[in-house]
């Protein structure tokens, strides 16, 4: 037991390094785009538009036939269902081991401008931009999650929103994944990364989303 819990806390410690990559990755990206945040289609998205700060592309390098463990920092290590599935397989549209807000983004629609693809501002387009985020330590932009359909774990990824379980009460499709002795690492819009357990996220929307004029949560 003494060894398990030793790795154990080794993949904690890799898990908390992988989101700390991927927020300085973000703050970079927001930087360098009108404090917007990384853009999106679908989860896997935030990947790509990443990519030029963390060097893990999945256009360019679609992880296929190579362990799950060559998407870097998109790797959990205690995610055992996608190393368990991907490794060494053909694996086109899996997605990495965390989710990110789904409001903390602009979405790409499917028309082009003058060759350009253009954003398509969502309904929420509060916290689309890091100005527009009154207190980004109190607000989460990634953790370890997984998607569930028909009772059974797909390699696919959800983006968390207000609906996402445990911040919605029922279960959903996408879930946060509390991989690591009952707690998932958790990456806030700030930039800092901790632990957080299933009490301390139940039922707490305003830790994903909060609009402007109202951003009372706590972290």
């Amino acid at each position: 037991p003494a060894l398990q819990q030793a790795r154990e806390r080794g993949k904690a410690g890799s898990c908390v390094n992988n989101l700390k990559q991927i927020g300085t990755a973000t703050q970079m990206y927001i930087d360098a785009y009108d404090a917007y945040f990384p853009y999106a289609v679908n989860a896997q998205t935030t990947e790509k538009a990443l990519a030029p700060f963390t060097g893990y592309d999945p256009a360019v390098y679609p992880y296929n036939n190579k362990p799950y463990s060559a998407r870097g920092c998109w790797a959990c290590p205690s995610d055992t269902f996608r190393h368990m599935s991907q490794n060494g397989k053909t694996v086109y549209f899996a997605a990495g081991s965390y989710s990110t807000n789904h409001y903390a983004k602009p979405f790409l629609d499917n028309g082009m401008k003058d060759g350009v693809a253009r954003l398509q501002l969502q309904t929420t387009g509060e916290m689309q931009k890091l100005t527009k985020v009154r207190y980004p330590g109190n607000l989460i932009y990634a953790m370890d999650a997984e998607k569930v359909k028909n009772n059974a774990k797909v390699t696919e990824q959800a983006l968390i929103n207000v609906n996402t379980w445990p911040f919605a009460d029922a279960l959903s499709e996408g879930r946060i994944d509390f991989r690591h002795s009952s707690q998932a690492t958790t990456l806030w819009i700030d930039g800092h990364v901790n632990f957080r357990t299933f009490a301390d996220i139940y039922k707490k929307s305003g830790l994903v989303y909060q609009p402007y004029y109202n951003m009372v949560g706590k972290r």
